[in-house]
């Protein structure tokens, strides 16, 4: 979705992106940018920036949205991506997607995404060379021990500070570009590479 908002952008449709809330209860329907990782390792989307009627209105902001999904659905596969939902309410713009894969949301926004186990991604080529803190310590924890569990699962995400992360499951570790905002969530407080490991 970065990606094409990046279009948008440039075309007049959205501009600053608004950044602030989280999800309500369980259903992911955040007031900012997020990103949710599903148990099944389905992807969901929210973003959200401010809209500008003087150029397009909300129907064509959703044709707009709809055929650059179809354009690469027909490139890669059925339904590799789906639109939620677009909506335009006082002058700010909110874009819901749906992604098969973290593959499919990494491809169509040109923005790092990994969701796995640590040994996959190692053979990926993510060497974890951050500095790790513990949420059951609060105290920093050596690559070695991270990398030591194998079967631990990890997001590693380059996306825009203050970008939210949703889990299924509890973070037990996390790089210190990220801080946490829930047992389940955390917010990207740089833009760099960042790893979340949860259970």
């Amino acid at each position: 979705m970065k990606k094409l908002l990046k279009t948008v952008i440039v075309t007049g449709l959205l501009c600053t992106v608004a950044m602030s809330g989280c999800k309500k209860a369980d259903k992911f329907d955040p007031s900012s940018n997020a990103i949710n990782i599903k148990s099944d390792n389905t992807i969901e989307e929210a973003a959200i920036g401010s809209f500008s009627e003087s150029y397009y209105n909300e129907s064509e902001l959703t044709t707009y949205v709809n055929d650059s999904v179809a354009s690469y659905n027909d490139a890669n596969g059925k339904d590799k991506i789906k639109v939620s939902s677009v909506k335009v309410k006082d002058n700010s713009a909110k874009i819901m997607m749906k992604y098969q894969s973290y593959e499919d949301y990494q491809t169509y926004n040109n923005e790092v995404l990994f969701v796995g186990t640590v040994s996959d991604a190692l053979k990926e080529g993510y060497d974890f060379n951050v500095n790790f803190i513990s949420t059951e310590t609060n105290e920093n924890v050596a690559k070695d021990d991270i990398i030591s569990h194998v079967d631990s699962k990890v997001v590693v995400v380059n996306e825009s500070s203050d970008y939210l992360i949703d889990l299924p499951t509890a973070i037990v570790y996390y790089s210190d570009n990220t801080a946490l905002n829930g047992k389940k969530e955390a917010k990207l407080t740089k833009d760099s590479l960042t790893y979340i490991i949860y259970k």
